[in-house]
């Protein structure tokens, strides 16, 4: 074997060894992410839709006191971020609204734990986009009794917010795994 064969075999080995790296992530990732376990709360004190609240989230939390699931809807928010229901709730319904400290899941979640101590609510369904959802649950829990929330999640992503989500997810638990580990 010649010298520059021996070089030729170091990148070839590199982007196999790349390729096996992205391939197990995509592998892990995958089921977490795209096919998370997803709740359809039947009774909650409250409903929580995580920040930013798209307007599909907030239409579903609505659709939730409809169908009787519960007549409070809790919407997080940037400060100067303005949505209209919490301005001009629909009749029977509470709508509560908040800016978290800081404007993270885990902010969510802890003014969702004082929220729930506060008010009495024995479960919560929390309302976010599919890629979140596994992740929502873990710091959720991380704050909240166990069995008091339930998550649940849509798909209103295209491609690119797909592919997004799958690097920001992965570095989101990292943080969660390694760096805010509690509430």
């Amino acid at each position: 074997m010649t010298a520059r064969e021996r070089l030729s075999r170091g990148p070839r080995r590199i982007l196999a060894a790349l390729a096996v790296l992205i391939a197990a992530w995509l592998a892990v990732m995958t089921p977490v992410l795209m096919f998370p376990r997803v709740d359809v709360p039947e009774h909650a004190d409250a409903v929580l839709v995580l920040g930013p609240p798209a307007q599909w989230r907030v239409e579903r939390a609505l659709a939730m006191t409809g169908d009787g699931v519960t007549d409070t809807v809790v919407i997080s928010r940037a400060a100067d971020q303005t949505v209209r229901v919490c301005d001009d709730p629909p009749a029977g319904v509470t709508v509560i609204c908040f800016t978290p400290d800081p404007f993270t899941t885990q902010g969510e979640a802890r003014a969702l734990a004082a929220l729930a101590d506060e008010r009495g609510w024995d479960d919560v369904a929390v309302i976010t986009m599919t890629p979140h959802v596994t992740r929502t649950r873990l710091v959720m829990q991380r704050c909240l009794p166990d069995d008091t929330v339930q998550v649940y999640g849509e798909n209103h992503l295209s491609a690119g917010e797909w592919a997004y989500n799958y690097v920001y997810q992965t570095g989101a638990y990292l943080k969660a795994f390694l760096v805010t580990t509690g509430c």
